[in-house]
């Protein structure tokens, strides 16, 4: 069926509390009913399981303060009202887009890269462990007792602040 109008609302079920405990949710739904009477601008009104349950949830004392619906209007003059989670809920057609090949495993193409030193047992040497163990012996304790000596209050006491 083709739709004449598809609305989402935010109902007011509030009223429904004037009333006493045991015949508060029997009022939510006919609140419900009455306000979309009157938004929906017809009479046959059809009211989903969905939102049904939706008031009932909490039992007959306590429905709701206020609901969100949607209205669906045929060109009948039928009036569904609905969850609004249904309407995020509905299967939207996607085209589909032409399949592409995708290479798992793309030929990468080899390039002579020139002027990039080339390693030489040079280089090599000098990456060793050996090499490295003089970079360590720099940083020991002793080293570093030197450059707090050079920091020690007796040191900072000769600048004077102006």
């Amino acid at each position: 069926m083709a739709k004449e109008f598809d609305r989402t609302y935010n109902v007011p079920l509030g009223r429904a509390w004037i009333y006493p405990k045991q015949r508060r949710s029997k009022r939510a739904v006919k609140l419900l009913r009455e306000f979309a009477i009157r938004h929906g601008k017809s009479d046959q009104i059809k009211i989903s399981e969905k939102v049904s349950e939706q008031i009932w949830e909490n039992g007959i004392r306590n429905p709701p303060r206020k609901i969100k619906i949607r209205l669906i209007k045929d060109k009948d003059g039928l009036v569904t009202v609905d969850t609004l989670d249904s309407a995020k809920n509905q299967v939207k057609k996607v085209e589909k887009k032409e399949e592409q090949i995708i290479d798992v495993k793309p030929e990468i193409e080899v390039k002579d890269v020139k002027g990039l030193p080339e390693a030489t047992e040079e280089t090599v040497a000098e990456t060793t462990p050996e090499a490295t163990k003089e970079t360590v012996a720099e940083t020991t304790p002793e080293a570093t007792k030197e450059t707090v000596a050079e920091t020690t209050p007796e040191a900072t006491k000769d600048i004077k602040p102006e």
